[in-house]
């Protein structure tokens, strides 16, 4: 590379790079305001924040630790959105491999021991395929979807639940509907959740995300939170006028799902009738979801940071729905659980400080 090509390289990836800061901060301060009493940064914290985050790209900006401390009190090693941005997640995920391991239509052979959703069919590359694979014709899909009442179909690349449509096959135009997509798609089972997410929204399938870390070779269980979708929608996140429409609860270690939940902006609330906010909402075979999402990273050896999405079906049976490596998300996390690496903060900071960006 010559140094032109080199200067102008360093160039775009620091405007890139700005750019980021500037939008991810301005999230925090946004979310801030909605908050009735907000929590500053003294200048004792802001030098504890310094003195973590100084070697991975601190440049003095504190509204995320504002933000945090508002909501659950300071601590100096919750992670600011712009610097996972910019630094933390360059260093752990391979960033030029995110695309193909980020592709749905490649779950049943990435993972083919791991409980899925049953695939019935998918689109690649603009040809159609059966779920073994096989090439079909548009008529063959169309005549093995009316075998099925009802399907979800979700585009492969897709992420936030933008997209994805549950269609009733008898009900629909299903030449009209497989050429509505522009992108590559998967088709697969409508799954049928646990009573104990189902109550949270019956709409949609309520994800639990388990946060996983590999650290010095071995694989590190985080923390998990359920998330879930508003009265209607089928995805546990929509969004009305630009805003992202999503709630969130901790689970316990014993899969216990906490009896507040927070919104995009923090808020915490109780849960309301509806949400099953008078019971005790208990995950089956929580132990067996925290294995699975541990399977799940062990299988993503590029990847040191892993946001698996599970679901528990009606007879208690952990299920994949996806996972996330491309951005697993550090705010709804750090809202219900502190901070983002808990307990490994330390050790995995220092050891990104000598990292260098994937």
């Amino acid at each position: 590379m010559s140094k032109i090509m080199h200067f102008e390289r360093c160039v775009m990836i620091w405007i890139q790079n700005t750019h980021l800061r500037n939008y991810q901060n301005r999230i925090a301060r946004d979310s801030l305001k909605c908050h009735s009493t907000q929590s500053h940064i003294t200048s004792d914290e802001k030098k504890e924040i310094e003195k973590v985050w100084g070697g991975l790209g601190f440049r003095g900006n504190v509204d995320w630790h504002c933000l945090y401390k508002t909501i659950n009190g300071f601590d100096p090693f919750y992670v600011p959105t712009d610097i996972y941005g910019t630094e933390i997640i360059h260093r752990l995920n391979q960033q030029n491999l995110l695309a193909a391991w980020d592709e749905k239509a490649y779950y049943p052979r990435f993972f083919p021991e791991i409980n899925k959703p049953r695939m019935i069919g998918l689109r690649i590359d603009g040809q159609f395929y059966d779920g073994d694979y096989k090439i079909v014709s548009p008529k063959v899909m169309e005549r093995i979807l009316l075998e099925e009442k009802r399907v979800i179909v979700k585009p492969s690349d897709g992420m936030e639940g933008r997209g994805i449509e549950i269609w009733d096959t008898n009900e629909v135009d299903l030449k009209k509907k497989l050429e509505s997509y522009s992108s590559n798609f998967v088709i697969q089972e409508v799954l049928v959740q646990h009573d104990s997410l189902g109550s949270l929204n019956k709409s949609s399938i309520n994800p639990i995300r388990v946060m996983t870390l590999r650290l010095n070779g071995k694989i590190k269980y985080l923390h998990s939170i359920v998330r879930f979708g508003t009265p209607g929608s089928i995805t546990d996140v929509s969004f009305a006028n630009g805003k992202e429409l999503i709630q969130a609860s901790s689970v316990s270690r014993e899969g216990i799902i906490n009896s507040s939940y927070f919104d995009a902006d923090g808020i915490k609330r109780p849960r309301s009738k509806l949400m099953g906010g008078e019971c005790k909402l208990q995950i089956p075979n929580f132990d067996k979801v925290i294995q699975m999402g541990m399977e799940i990273h062990n299988g993503l050896h590029h990847f040191d940071l892993v946001g698996s999405d599970i679901t528990v079906d009606k007879n208690g049976t952990p299920i994949m729905i996806e996972y996330n490596v491309f951005w697993p998300g550090p705010i709804f996390p750090q809202y219900c659980n502190g901070p983002l690496f808990g307990e490994y903060s330390e050790e995995l900071i220092e050891t990104l400080k000598k990292r260098a960006k994937k």
